[in-house]
């Protein structure tokens, strides 16, 4: 009987999920690093300039603008497409990244210290940790993702963006000197 109780007292060995844990911890920081990156004012100064010169478009081109005009103005408003959504998506984000990697903290120190029992109340069990560690991964994983997005959107709209701006301003020059004819 004595034995029986001693092993019912042997805490369960979590070193491979710990591993997974340390590997998505290091993932996100990873991801962080490239998301602070970012030249965030850049992006947000572009947003605003572009949406500027799209409304200043509609009042200084004095209704009809020719077929390369409208290209020139459907380029940028496709570049300004891109980013959007980027204020929102950028707080959005940074509260993910922090929730996340407290989140993966945690429960990295919940299996390392063998818990029983949650800060939930709940039995922590291999069940319990597996699907707790698949849902934190996935969470992760989807984390990766929009910043991975988040980075290709705002590297693509800079970069059309400082191709586009000269032709704009030309333009708005251009206008500006057949109103004043």
């Amino acid at each position: 009987m004595l034995v029986l109780a001693a092993c019912n007292n042997i805490k369960p060995d979590y070193s491979v999920q710990i591993k997974t844990v340390d590997s998505l911890l290091a993932e996100v920081k990873a991801a962080e690093q490239r998301f602070n990156e970012i030249d965030h004012q850049k992006v947000l100064n572009a947003l605003d300039t572009i949406r500027e010169d799209m409304n200043r478009m509609g009042f200084v081109a004095q209704g009809e603008i020719e077929l390369e005009e409208a290209r020139l103005f459907a380029d940028y408003n496709s570049t300004k497409r891109l980013i959007k959504d980027y204020p929102t998506r950028f707080k959005r984000i940074s509260r993910e990244m922090t929730r996340t990697q407290k989140q993966l903290s945690d429960f990295r120190e919940m299996l390392s210290q063998k818990a029983d029992i949650d800060n939930q109340g709940n039995k922590i069990t291999k069940e319990y940790v597996n699907k707790n560690l698949e849902v934190e991964k996935r969470i992760a994983e989807e984390l990766i993702g929009q910043v991975d997005e988040t980075i290709d959107y705002a590297d693509r709209a800079m970069k059309s963006f400082e191709e586009l701006i000269p032709q704009i301003k030309a333009q708005f020059k251009e206008w500006k000197e057949e109103k004043e004819k």
